[in-house]
This record gives structure tokens, sequence and C-alpha cells, in this order.
């Protein structure tokens, strides 16, 4: 059986004493007798010194260049997969090591795709999402600028999120939060109105996007003011406009800052509507 092969820190070894011992010599020839004495000591042949200095004198060694390469460059029996193997393939079932699953993500083997649950729908809610989805259309095919509606919606704001990411400098305490359970964690509810910028023309019909107003409407309807409902459809998450945007905006700036007092959550929050 054959000697195993040389590794990096013995062929890095061999070019420094070759360097020490054969002052500008090395460049031509090693010393005579040298390369007999090194593959005595590293158990080799001269033949195999010979290729370590010459695979350095190839990478610019001779012109001062002394970051040389001294691996071997030889790999293992390298493993393919066909592509039905590829596609056939499941992160957490397959017994692939890691790495290997990493190197195929980046090399495109693999693409990410994020699925929400959606809402069940009914034939009823999908006639009743159609009709809502036509009635922001006009006779002449042109969408509703909505400059009439007001949103109106009530929003729960948490004084604090159930798993938070803390950055902290060295010998700082590491904060330590408590509560009975996800279920008892102090929060506030706000009421929203949200509406298009307008400007007065003379205009008193106002369309609410809410239900459960009409009983406050009566005082109002005596001042010549007139009132619409437009109250979103049934399991309709995706269309609901300030779940999505406003209050998901909002809620992003109010995590910034920690609140420990239900006044500090309300002032928080109210710095993010402004902002």
């Amino acid at each position: 059986m054959g000697r195993p092969d040389l590794t990096n820190q013995e062929r890095e070894a061999i070019l420094r004493e070759v360097f020490l011992k054969s002052p500008g010599s090395y460049q031509s020839r090693l010393l005579k007798g040298y390369g007999e004495e090194l593959a005595t000591k590293y158990k080799c042949d001269v033949s195999t010194i010979r290729k370590v200095l010459a695979r350095a004198k190839k990478q610019g060694v001779a012109d001062g260049n002394m970051l040389v390469s001294v691996s071997n460059w030889r790999k293992g029996w390298k493993q393919t997969f066909t592509p039905q193997e590829d596609s056939a393939i499941h992160l957490g079932k397959t017994d692939i090591k890691l790495a290997t699953l990493h190197r195929y993500l980046k090399h495109g083997k693999f693409r990410t795709h994020s699925s929400a649950v959606r809402p069940i729908l009914t034939d009823a809610n999908k006639y009743v999402h159609l009709k809502f989805a036509t009635s922001t259309v006009g006779c002449d095919m042109v969408l509703n600028e909505m400059h009439d509606y007001v949103h109106l919606d009530e929003k729960w704001f948490y004084i604090t999120k159930e798993k938070r990411t803390f950055y902290l400098v060295p010998g700082e305490t590491e904060p330590y939060r408590k509560c009975k359970s996800k279920r008892y964690i102090i929060k506030v509810m706000f009421l929203s109105a949200v509406a298009r910028q307008r400007y007065h023309d003379a205009r008193v019909r106002v369309t609410l996007c809410d239900e459960g107003l009409r009983a406050a409407f009566t005082a109002y309807e005596a001042q010549v003011w007139s009132f619409a409902l437009a109250p979103q459809p049934p399991n309709s998450s995706d269309i609901n406009i300030l779940d999505l945007g406003f209050f998901a905006a909002i809620q992003s700036l109010q995590h910034r800052s920690s609140a420990k007092t239900i006044d500090e959550l309300v002032g928080n929050v109210q710095r993010a509507f402004v902002e």
C-alpha cells in the first residue's frame, strides 16, 4: 500500500524549507542532494518535491507572490442527480446533508414559495364579492376614486409582541418579559376613520364602509347629511383596505419603540400615525 498524499500543511512546509535553504537557486533547480533529503524527511518521492516547487513557480513565486496554492486539486466522486430526482426532492425528508441542500439552493435547484391560508368562499360569498367589486366601477368603466368614502374599522394594538429580537451591547442586561399567556398581553383598541384627502365642493353625501352604524345616522340626516352604508363582504380579509395597508404600516412603526404602560403604547401609536 502506497503512502497517502501529502497534506496541504506538508506541501507548504516543503516550500518554506526550499526558500530558506536555496536563496535564489531554487528558481532553476534544487541544490544537489537537497531534494532527496526532503523526500526522506516527508516520506515521498523526489519527483513529488519537484512537482510542488514547479507548481509554486507557475503561480508566480519567483516574482514575489508568496500566496501559493499547494492543494492537490483532487476531488472524490461527485454525486449527480437526474432532473426527475431533483424535482422529487423534499427538503425535510431527503436525508441529504444541509451543506448539499444549501448548494442546490444557490444553484437554483429549488424555488421558494409563500403560501397563505385563504378563506373558503361559498357561492353566496363569491356573488357578494363580485357585486362589491362591480360597485366600484362606473358606467363609463372608470374606477371610483372614493373621494366620498370613509373607511371605518377598529384595531387592537398590543403593548409588545410575543417574540421580539433585541440587540444588546456587551455587558447590557438581557430584557426579561413575562406574562401569564399571550392572551394576557396588554392591548388597546383604536377606532379609525380613514378617507382620501378631499376639498369642499358642497357635496354632503358620505359613504361609510362599515356596518352597525345606522342608529347613529338619524341626528346627522336631520342636518341634511346623506349617509350610505357600503359594508365589506363577509370572509373578505384580502380586500380589507385598513388591515392590509394602513394598520399594518402603523403597527410596524409602533413596535419600533418599546412601551411598558398603556399611556406609552397610545403615544407610540399616535406617533406612528403621524409618521
